[in-house]
């Protein structure tokens, strides 16, 4: 079971083992919000409520996520921009194993870690708005060229993601939403 963190103005901003968040509450770094019902964690000498969701009153609004390969794919909804292909397991969970990370405009076009757009601008070639999820045989086809050169137009324009998608990509991280976490996952 994992843990939920919130910020002080209780915002989801990541997700905690729940022997992390045992320790930070031990040592006063959060304050529980949640815990899960009929559960304790218990040592030789303490007792302490299993957490559910914790708050981190320091942390404001950090919710910087990096541009890795399991935030783009958590972006884009786990399907091709390309294709719309969305690949599933057995259990109808996304198959992450079969959705790549292509960047937009190739990185042998990069030039200082940049490259520029069709409009002229310049933007960090393992950025944001250079990357999508990709299917296999899609990023193989496009290949070291521009979606307009393959004839492959995207099917949403990649961007930095917003508060909201930046929430719900940490979320996805979980493999289901416990019932403690749901009020603060509802916007």
């Amino acid at each position: 079971m994992h843990t939920l963190l919130l910020n002080a103005f209780s915002i989801p901003v990541g997700i905690l083992p729940w022997q992390r968040a045992v320790l930070l509450l031990l040592d006063g770094s959060v304050d529980l919000v949640e815990s899960y019902p009929d559960r304790r964690v218990r040592s030789t000498s303490e007792s302490v409520p299993w957490p559910a969701v914790v708050r981190d009153n320091a942390r404001l609004l950090n919710l910087g996520l990096s541009p890795n390969r399991l935030n783009v794919l958590a972006r884009d909804r786990h399907r091709c921009l390309y294709c719309g292909v969305e690949p599933r397991t057995p259990s109808g969970r996304p198959n992450v194993d079969r959705l790549t990370v292509d960047h937009v405009i190739p990185q042998c076009r990069a030039s200082y870690g940049h490259v520029e757009t069709a409009g002229g601008t310049l933007i960090e070639v393992g950025g944001w708005e250079n990357l999508v999820s990709s299917c296999e045989p899609c990023n193989h086809r496009k290949g070291g060229r521009t979606p307009e050169e393959a004839g492959m137009p995207l099917l949403a324009a990649p961007s930095a993601p917003g508060l909201l998608t930046r929430i719900r990509i940490v979320v996805s991280r979980a493999r289901s939403v416990p019932a403690p976490w749901e009020p603060y996952l509802t916007f």
